[in-house]
């Protein structure tokens, strides 16, 4: 979803996308190393870390419009919220392969 690209870039200025540029360098970056802790977190049975990382991929993928993402980070989320891990494995699979389409559509998002 291009519109919280577009109030991200009204809300800085609207001119320059250097903010936005830095918000979204920080997003690639952090995003694959807490994605990478998705599974040890599951392999141990740590469900108050996967908990956590599931929220801050939900919340980080919403803050770019990023839908698909940010559902699915949410679906583990609520998972582990209830102490649930049937699926997760899938969801974790799921969510890998969105954040290379993610990643991919925030960049020409931003190159427009």
């Amino acid at each position: 979803d291009p519109a919280p690209i577009r109030m991200l870039r009204e809300a800085f200025g609207g001119e320059s996308d250097d903010v936005l540029k830095t918000l979204l360098a920080e997003f690639f970056s952090n995003a694959p190393k807490l994605i990478r802790s998705l599974r040890p977190s599951l392999e141990q049975g740590n469900m108050t870390e996967l908990n956590r990382t599931a929220h801050t991929l939900k919340s980080n993928g919403a803050t770019f419009g990023a839908t698909a993402f940010s559902n699915l980070s949410r679906d583990l989320e609520y998972m582990t919220k209830e102490g649930r891990t049937d699926g997760a494995e899938h969801l974790i699979e799921q969510i890998e392969q969105e954040y290379t389409r993610t990643k991919a559509a925030l960049e020409a998002l931003v190159k427009k």
